[in-house]
This record gives structure tokens, C-alpha cells and sequence, in this order.
């Protein structure tokens, strides 16, 4: 499946991954395709956290719905 993800900074960019996925898998295409490091990502999914054990089909992200998930950098001072 193709899933379109929004970084903070407005940049959409599109992942493919298997449905039954892990969230964490989810975090680290997105680290090789943005460079934001693992443990400062956020994934957002319908206005929540996401757990990283949870396939991407828990979250009901299938061929009928508009995959766009909101990837948030977690400030690091």
C-alpha cells in the first residue's frame, strides 16, 4: 500500500509498505527517506500516538482510505 506522509515543515512524501507492516518499520523508511532520525519522530495517525509493535493494519490504513499520516519531529533542546 502507498501512504502519503506530512512532515511539520509541509512536505508530503509517500511510503510503500506492506499492510501488515509495523509501525516501526513505518518509522524507519521514513528516517532513509527524510534523515529525521528514529528516536525523534512521532507518528500521528487520526490525531494519536501510534505504538511501534502495532501492524499499520490496526490503524486501518487500507486501499479505501486516504493514507496521510502526519510525521512530527520531537524537539530536542
Amino acid at each position: 500500500m502507498v501512504i502519503h506522509a506530512q512532515t511539520t515543515s509541509g512536505k508530503t512524501i509517500s511510503l510503500t509498505l506492506p499492510i501488515n507492516c509495523t509501525v516501526k518499520t513505518l518509522y524507519k523508511n521514513n528516517e532513509n527517506l527524510t534523515g529525521i532520525p528514529f528516536s525523534e519522530q512521532r507518528i500521528i495517525i487520526d490525531g494519536k500516538r501510534v505504538s511501534f509493535d502495532s501492524t499499520l493494519e490496526l490503524y486501518n490504513l487500507g486501499l479505501a482510505r486516504n493514507n496521510l499520516i502526519y510525521f512530527n519531529p520531537i524537539l530536542v533542546v
